[in-house]
């Protein structure tokens, strides 16, 4: 009844931006108290603020949920669930205070779905669909890298003016959270889009720690530019079909490789394990 009571409340404040404190105790036929804890439970998940005798609608959340269709219409992710799984197990190495980047692609949005609840976040990225994504929760600060927008790989984002105010040279994350194209003995970590290297490996050297999520279909690919070496991440989030290879090789160099539980004809997935430390 209370989950029921407080979706009902929920669609009423993105119908009416409005909703009068005593109203919602009388229609639902519950005390203010209960309403008053309803409305907390909302706000903490950033739809709406609350005030003196009610609360308003979080103008942002109206904002991405009427704009929703529009927004994803352009963006078809390909291995969704993967990529989900990828985006679970990657947030456990995200801790209440920290500061992180978070970079371009669709896994790297997956990802960020998964902090929505979190709290006391500040984040940097150049991936506008993630700033989108988490700009209406109150407990997480968003910081857009400055420049013109772009579509390209499936994802829109931001081409970064390093020396201006939103620039990657001005902030210092303690953890960047990336993901690239292809992975490959031969050529590294690369990727199609050029214009991303220098903000790619400007964050590598600004940030303590470096976690590369991909699904395991991008291991023995190629894009066109080089970013860095295999060497140049401290962990990688994947799934359990990275090739034996690859896993032996981050597990010699002690790199940390955290498995997802992903099984293409499961319904659910529990919980992770880690290979290396």
């Amino acid at each position: 009844m209370t989950n029921r009571r407080i979706a009902k409340i929920q669609r009423l404040i993105l119908e009416n931006s409005y909703l009068n404190l005593n109203d919602l105790s009388r229609r639902f036929g519950v005390s203010e108290s209960t309403v008053r804890r309803d409305l907390q439970l909302l706000e903490k998940r950033g739809v709406l603020t609350r005030n003196h005798g009610g609360a308003v609608v979080n103008g942002a959340y109206k904002l991405l949920t009427q704009g929703a269709a529009v927004l994803e219409s352009p963006i078809t992710i390909a291995n969704q669930r993967e990529k989900e799984a990828v985006g679970r197990e990657a947030a456990k190495l995200v801790k209440e205070g920290d500061f992180i980047a978070i970079g371009s692609g669709t896994t790297c949005l997956q990802f960020a779905r998964c902090l929505r609840d979190r709290e006391n976040l500040k984040i940097f990225t150049n991936n506008v669909l993630v700033a989108l994504e988490l700009s209406c929760r109150p407990s997480i600060q968003v910081i857009l890298a400055g420049g013109a927008s772009t579509f390209q790989n499936n994802c829109v984002n931001t081409l970064e003016i390093e020396e201006g105010a939103f620039g990657v040279g001005k902030f210092l994350p303690s953890v960047i959270f990336c993901s690239v194209l292809g992975i490959d003995f031969g050529m590294g970590y690369s990727d199609i889009n050029f214009n991303f290297l220098r903000t790619w490996k400007s964050m590598l050297q600004r940030t303590e720690r470096s976690v590369l999520l991909t699904t395991a279909e991008k291991f023995g690919k190629r894009g066109f530019a080089t970013i860095g070496d295999l060497d140049c991440v401290d962990a990688v989030v994947t799934t359990p079909q990275i090739p034996e290879a690859y896993a032996a090789y981050y597990q010699k160099r002690n790199i940390a490789v955290h498995i997802a539980d992903f099984k293409p004809d499961a319904l659910s997935i529990g919980e992770g394990r880690q290979l290396t430390q």
